[in-house]
């Protein structure tokens, strides 16, 4: 049986993030009322065409189609559809498509660079991140390398975003084991994060309510910028991994 949450919208880009999101959601039975398609070129992956993932170490790995896009995935579905016009989605031309939206929160999947400006909180609605670090220990960008150089796990939390770099309101957060040989950037990190993006969103489901938000202190934990590529190399020797994909 599949559930639609027609207060929800996913903001989707041309990434292994969205497909992840996509994938994982449907597999559940759970579907957002609407989806928001970031324009961009698809990201083209070139290794296995089906890669089986245990993603909690729990011996029940999940599929995962690499190469299936978004789109695809959600037409099946028939999943109520936007084109946004530009790829920004604090653009003024977005914001007001997502003010005149039914759907109450946004889920972003697509990509961004830097901070949502304070405009993206005047229109009413709620933006939904799931970030690839366990806040508040690790906020910022790649944390997962450095988790997996630190404490040999990767986490990913589920946040209210607002104007601070992963400060927001925490529904959940949880950490995973890192599998030898499974490409991270492309397969883990977006698999981690529809995981734990699919908790909240089934808590959501069957009980009407979103989880309890935790506020974490901006002042504590670390906030780390991306990954020097000779940490990321022992990052990867750790993880047993040769890259096989690639944008």
């Amino acid at each position: 049986m599949t559930t639609t949450l027609d207060d929800i919208a996913l903001i989707s880009g041309p990434s292994a993030r969205s497909r992840a999101y996509a994938q994982r959601t449907i597999a559940a039975g759970i579907l957002p009322g609407t989806v928001l398609y970031q324009p961009g070129e698809e990201w083209r992956w070139d290794g296995p065409e089906v890669i089986d993932v245990d993603v909690k170490g729990d011996g029940n790995p999940v599929k995962f189609l690499p190469n299936e896009t978004a789109r695809t995935t959600l037409a099946r579905a028939d999943v109520i559809s936007y084109e946004l016009t530009t790829a920004p989605i604090d653009d003024d031309a977005n914001l007001a498509l997502f003010a005149e939206l039914s759907a109450e929160v946004l889920i972003f999947s697509g990509y961004r660079t830097g901070i949502l400006r304070k405009a993206a909180f005047d229109i009413g609605k709620r933006f939904l991140h799931v970030h690839g670090g366990y806040v508040p220990d690790y906020r910022g960008s790649t944390t997962f390398y450095y988790s997996i150089l630190t404490d040999g796990l990767m986490g990913a939390s589920v946040i209210w975003m607002d104007s601070g770099i992963d400060t927001g309101p925490v529904l959940a957060r949880r950490k995973y084991p890192v599998p030898l040989g499974i490409d991270i950037d492309y397969v883990l990190d977006p698999l981690v994060r529809a995981d734990t993006l699919v908790n909240v969103l089934t808590h959501r489901s069957q009980t009407g309510e979103w989880p309890e938000s935790e506020h974490l202190s901006a002042g504590s934990g670390e906030t780390f910028h991306k990954i020097h590529p000779v940490l990321k190399h022992l990052a990867l020797r750790r993880s047993g991994l040769v890259q096989s994909g690639r944008r």
